[in-house]
């Protein structure tokens, strides 16, 4: 498929808040939800929970770049869940580059939290997370088509970025909406109900962000292949 025009590229990456709910998305989306609630829960209570946690959150890692690699490659659907082949590599490695991508992502905010404030009525704050929330996609494509903690090079995560700056920040934007919306039905929404079903639409809604993510990050990676194939 081209995407020759910017107006394409904009209203393809558009699509994408629609894509968990697709097809049998919600299916996945409620089923995942579920899922990672019964291992939240287990978790508390069991002397196993430190690593039912690990798992549920690694498997989850690994099911967002699935659906990112699936998505750069054309599949439009949700993809399977993935499968296990061993806990280092289905579980540990995407969850330690997930986690090596939060850090390097929100290192200005880290500091600047520690060194100074926390408080977000503080505008120097804010304006670190924005540049946090600013290189996390870019960051995690960059770990994602490497496949190594490689991507987490400034020098490789921000080429990537610099393919195609307008289209990233459509990609950016769309996090930030979505956040943005994830707050507000937190607030307004989740926690107004019984606290069991508030657990579970919080985790759904989290999923739904994951989700749209991911598939932001695959179609950028996508639109991209060319110069991928040829620059990096």
């Amino acid at each position: 498929m081209k995407y020759d025009s910017f107006y394409t590229r904009l209203q393809i990456l558009c699509g994408a808040v629609y894509y968990p709910i697709a097809g049998d998305g919600i299916y996945v989306l409620i089923g995942g939800s579920l899922f990672i609630f019964l291992c939240d829960m287990v978790s508390h209570i069991a002397s196993i929970g430190f690593i039912l946690l690990a798992f549920s959150s690694g498997y989850l890692v690994a099911y967002f770049y699935e659906i990112t690699r699936a998505t750069a490659i054309g599949v439009e659907t949700l993809p399977q869940w993935p499968s296990l082949t061993s806990w280092r590599e289905s579980i540990l490695e995407p969850l330690f580059m997930f986690y090596g991508a939060l850090i390097v992502s929100f290192s200005t905010s880290l500091i600047y939290g520690i060194m100074y404030s926390t408080k977000f009525n503080d505008p120097l704050f804010l304006a670190s997370l924005f540049i946090s929330t600013f290189l996390l996609p870019t960051i995690l494509m960059s770990v994602i088509f490497d496949d190594s903690f490689r991507g987490l090079l400034p020098w490789r995560f921000l080429k990537l970025m610099l393919l195609d700056v307008r289209l990233y920040l459509i990609v950016v934007v769309i996090f930030q909406i979505v956040i943005l919306l994830q707050i507000v039905f937190d607030h307004f929404v989740a926690f107004k109900t019984f606290w069991i079903a508030s657990h579970v639409v919080t985790i759904l809604t989290d999923l739904y962000g994951l989700f749209v993510l991911a598939r932001c990050c695959g179609l950028f990676l996508r639109m991209n292949q060319d110069s991928l194939l040829r620059d990096l």
